[in-house]
């Protein structure tokens, strides 16, 4: 049997600000669906290969900032249109790559991001007119009770794993020593 025509398509995302946001492919062809920010938990798939039939064609990312951050821009795409990156290849038959830069900043007028934003692991997950609950990373030594009262905020759990939604996953109390780990904090 013949192997398939055509060309291997790549596309790779990556993060290029403080923000946090998610980029998307509409294309069910290009699997694209990823949290892009500095320091997220389980950021999803942000690479996807796929196989063009030789004749090219035109594919398209879309980028929604999370709560606290603003979309500032994208880098390496074929045009830019608001929050849609659009990546069109040639059907010359030589494969193709596109690495393309998602950027999200901090949203300066909200107040968590920044009191904490510059934290490390730090990732925004509610906030009210008086409150924020957001995620920071724990490093090897300090429990999550001592890491909290360092971002002068109170813990609320010792996060073991997490998804990009801020669902609590596989939690430990707030003096478990779990090191690369995230805390969830609020400052009320």
């Amino acid at each position: 049997m013949a192997p398939p025509v055509g060309k291997e398509v790549t596309v790779n995302v990556s993060n290029g600000g403080q923000g946090v946001g998610r980029v998307t492919a509409p294309d069910s062809a290009v699997n694209i669906d990823c949290l892009v920010g500095p320091s997220v938990p389980d950021p999803g798939t942000c690479s996807d290969e796929f196989l063009d039939a030789g004749a090219g064609g035109t594919f398209s990312l879309v980028a929604e900032a999370n709560p606290g951050s603003t979309f500032a821009g994208w880098s390496g795409c074929s045009t830019v249109d608001g929050n849609e990156c659009v990546l069109s290849f040639s059907s010359d038959p030589a494969d193709v790559t596109f690495n393309v830069t998602a950027s999200f900043d901090l949203d300066p007028s909200n107040e968590c991001n920044m009191a904490f934003g510059t934290s490390a692991g730090y990732f925004l997950c509610a906030e009210t007119a008086t409150s924020c609950t957001f995620y920071a990373l724990l490093n090897d030594v300090d429990s999550c009770t001592t890491r909290c009262a360092s971002l002068q905020s109170t813990c609320l759990a010792s996060i073991r794993d997490t998804d990009d939604t801020c669902t609590q996953g596989d939690l430990g109390t707030c003096d478990d020593i779990v090191g690369d780990r995230l805390c969830e904090c609020s400052k009320p």
